[in-house]
């Protein structure tokens, strides 16, 4: 399984800057694989949902739904959760 370094792709950078407008950032790490730990201060959080969880579009709805903007990254499956989440306001 490869460990993808998220401290230095694009979500990462926008973290960052989003943080520097005052924005609370906090990183959803959903599906298989691994990731390297993100660089000190980029997120308030990172969310590694259970196993399972993470295929239950419900549970994910309910974990995003509190946040004023979602982004999706590397994720096709996680853009089927856009209607849901759009219709919640």
């Amino acid at each position: 399984m490869r460990t993808r370094d998220v401290g230095t792709e694009p979500q990462t950078n926008l973290a960052m800057a989003l943080r520097g407008r005052g924005w609370r950032t906090h990183l959803v790490v959903a599906g298989r694989g691994s990731i390297a730990p993100p660089p000190a201060g980029a997120f308030d959080s990172l969310l590694l949902p259970p196993a399972g969880a993470a295929e239950d579009e419900a549970v994910l709805v309910g974990l995003l739904a509190p946040m004023h903007a979602v982004m999706m990254t590397h994720s096709a499956e996680g853009l089927s959760l856009a209607p849901r989440l759009r219709q919640l306001g």
